[in-house]
């Protein structure tokens, strides 16, 4: 639902902090929160494959992709899809 928009909500309840969850990626993030469309923005499955999320935007570097799989326990590997996706630096050491 690309088009779709809280603008309507926003219309009505003004300055009421609106979040909006899920969808966002490097690609669509930018202007959202200066234009006053939403309050927040929801980035969780990307931030939990990016330990530099952040950092990964400002710079325009690639994201990891996610494993849904290892969203919700209880699993074997308790470090795993959380604590095991590589870094910018390390993703540029391996390609380097």
């Amino acid at each position: 639902m690309e088009d779709a928009t809280l603008k309507t909500f926003r219309d009505i309840f003004d300055d009421t902090p609106l979040f909006s969850p899920g969808g966002w990626n490097e690609t669509n993030v930018w202007g959202v929160i200066e234009d006053n469309q939403y309050s927040a923005l929801a980035v969780g499955r990307y931030y939990t494959s990016k330990p530099d999320l952040v950092e990964r935007l400002r710079l325009g570097f690639p994201l990891n992709n996610y494993d849904r799989a290892t969203f919700h326990g209880p699993m074997k590997d308790r470090k795993a899809g959380h604590l095991d996706y590589p870094t910018m630096g390390e993703m540029k050491q391996k390609f380097a």
